[in-house]
């Protein structure tokens, strides 16, 4: 499953998107799920707006946009959020493990615009869970590889510091 036309909707670079997916009690097993969420999406004279509250949104901040999963009458959709429209309030939220900014995002009947998802969205949210797993172990695998290289770094120099301080004191000796 993929999302053709997200790459047309952010103008190839200039504007940059994170996805807006879990809620506030929702459990990490439920997130891969095509099941209805908190997050509403319904359609108005104007378009598509979008309410709900989601959380533990990487990066919000930083982004000129969001695709939000939200329940509507034809189930479970994606859609376009700009972060800066009326109807959207983003402001800080504690992350899992600290190591990244992540942020409480509340939409108010922000306007919204439907994503087209070729496939299944519930097979699409697995993918993109998934993904997010397989980076947070690169990214923990080569934070745990530099570790290692420093404690290695420190230890040498540790060594060479002991062993030239006695070469010192040896010389210092016979002499």
């Amino acid at each position: 499953a993929r999302i053709p036309s997200l790459a047309e909707y952010l103008d190839a670079g200039r504007r940059l998107a994170t996805l807006a997916w879990f809620e506030p009690g929702q459990d990490l097993d439920s997130l891969g799920q095509a099941t209805p969420v908190g997050t509403t999406a319904v359609t108005t004279e104007t378009g598509w707006c979008v309410s709900g509250v989601k959380h533990r949104v990487l990066e919000a901040a930083a982004c000129t946009h969001a695709v939000v999963v939200a329940s509507s009458s034809e189930g479970l959709a994606l859609f376009l959020v700009a972060l800066d429209a009326d109807g959207v309030h983003v402001g800080p939220d504690t992350c899992a493990d600290g190591t990244r900014r992540s942020d409480r995002v509340e939409f108010d009947a922000a306007p919204a615009s439907p994503l087209e998802v070729d496939g299944d969205i519930g097979a699409l949210l697995r993918d993109a869970y998934a993904s997010l797993c397989r980076g947070v172990a690169a990214e923990s695998l080569g934070v745990a590889e530099r570790v290692r290289e420093a404690v290695e770094a420190l230890q040498m120099r540790h060594e060479s510091s002991t062993s030239s301080h006695f070469v010192t004191v040896s010389i210092g000796v016979s002499s």
